[in-house]
């Protein structure tokens, strides 16, 4: 049976960290290992973490000490440093909820597909409030995955992506020391740059918490909307990407011809003149998932925020 690295990052944790732990012992996939990255917790968090290692033995999970520098760059120092030698990776998040099955849904796909080749699993979520009833979902996207999609949207969540080594292996390359924008957009970028397959379930896998402390909240959620639409007009999408073709320039022996010609696109369209963006608006490839999302990324590109 193939075994699963769970890779979970904490951080003042301890109000929900329990349910998740629970919740992930709980698993219909049992062959699984944890390695837990804390960044310098000072509430219970830690005690809660060693309560479980005991439990459930050293072997079945670890706990290290996180670099101390943002969630994000902590998910990536358990990539880009562990020894872990599974098959398949997840990332968990201290807060959530996991369906029993997430994880066997996940290796379900995974394990029909080549795995030579870069493969990610990521799905929807439920939104879950501090008292677990269910708020909503995350928004459902219907356009296909890909590289002319990563380049200017993430579509899932990191805590609901399952991935194989060969992805693992990839990511590792890229080291610590670069600006990342968020762990979660880099798999799903470097996947789909990398001629890898992607499989975004329409089917919830996780109960997402959306609470106060959330470093990043969901996007259905309307002050993370505007938000997210102030980012937009401040320029710091384009700002995003470039830091993304930054850390995609370090694997570049590896992109696919379809990913090289999607970042020649890029510059291209980003050297448009507001009536050329529109004289060649059916020539743009790239798009986001929603008719909303997608005409707000034709006005960035318009007034020069892509």
């Amino acid at each position: 049976m193939p075994e699963i690295t769970i890779l979970m990052c904490t951080y003042n944790g301890s109000r929900f960290l329990e349910e998740q732990l629970i919740s992930i012992e709980n698993q219909t996939f049992k062959n699984w290992n944890i390695i837990v990255s804390d960044d310098k917790s000072i509430d219970k968090t830690v005690k809660i973490l060693k309560e479980f290692q005991i439990k459930w033995g050293r072997e079945k999970m670890q706990i290290v000490n996180g670099p101390g520098n943002g969630f994000s760059k902590n998910f990536l120092s358990l990539l880009c440093n562990s020894s872990s030698k599974s098959s398949y990776y997840a990332f968990a998040d201290q807060d959530d909820i996991w369906d029993p099955n997430k994880l066997t849904k996940g290796i379900e796909f995974l394990s029909k597909e080549e795995p030579s080749n870069a493969l990610l699993y990521c799905s929807r979520t439920k939104l879950i409030d501090t008292k677990n009833n269910v708020i909503g979902n995350s928004p459902l996207f219907s356009k296909k995955p890909s590289i002319f999609n990563a380049l200017v949207q993430s579509i899932a969540g990191g805590n609901t992506m399952i991935f194989n080594r060969k992805t693992f292996e990839i990511v590792s390359r890229i080291g610590t020391n670069d600006k990342i924008v968020s762990h979660d957009w880099l798999i799903y970028l470097i996947v789909t740059s990398v001629s890898g397959k992607v499989n975004y379930d329409k089917w919830t896998s996780v109960f997402y918490r959306q609470h106060e402390n959330n470093k990043i909240g969901n996007n259905m959620m309307f002050f993370s909307r505007i938000k997210r639409i102030f980012y937009f007009l401040r320029g710091d999408l384009k700002k995003w990407i470039n830091q993304n073709l930054i850390i995609l320039n370090k694997i570049d022996d590896q992109l696919s011809l379809e990913a090289k010609q999607a970042i020649k696109h890029l510059q291209i369209v980003r050297n448009y003149s507001w009536f050329e963006v529109i004289i060649n608006l059916k020539k743009i490839k790239f798009y986001r998932q929603t008719y909303f999302g997608h005409i707000a990324l034709i006005i960035g590109i318009i007034f020069k925020r892509l």
